[in-house]
């Protein structure tokens, strides 16, 4: 699962020893550091880097310590629009990641305006 958030961008996947936690990846170390930081409890293991990975920032969650801070994340939010709200949020310009979330926004768009046109003819 990929989840675009206020404070950062992450790849999760079920961690192949253990069906009770989450492999969550990042690609910034500051967004991995904000995602422990938010957990409700320690991560089962602790943030690491291994840069033979795409995802080279990496931890072991419990997949129930992840729901508690998606769902406070949904219950926090108090904007009507995605990326205006990144583009006043503290840090979610520099390394150009404000630029990168609208290219995933356009290239989503674009998929759209696909299906659209098929469904339409």
């Amino acid at each position: 699962m990929w989840l675009f958030t206020e404070f950062g961008f992450y790849s999760t996947v079920e961690n192949r020893d253990d069906s009770e936690t989450l492999l969550v990846r990042s690609r910034a170390k500051r967004d991995m550091d904000a995602l422990v930081d938010l957990l409700p409890a320690p991560p089962v293991k602790g943030v690491w880097f291994d840069r033979t990975h795409d995802y080279p920032w990496r931890a072991i969650v419990r997949k129930a310590d992840l729901a508690v801070l998606v769902s406070a994340a949904v219950g926090s939010i108090d904007y009507d629009n995605f990326k205006g709200r990144l583009g006043v949020t503290p840090g979610f310009n520099e390394g150009g990641r404000l630029r990168m979330m609208h290219e995933v926004w356009a290239a989503v768009r674009v998929w759209g305006d696909r299906l659209l046109d098929h469904a339409a003819s």
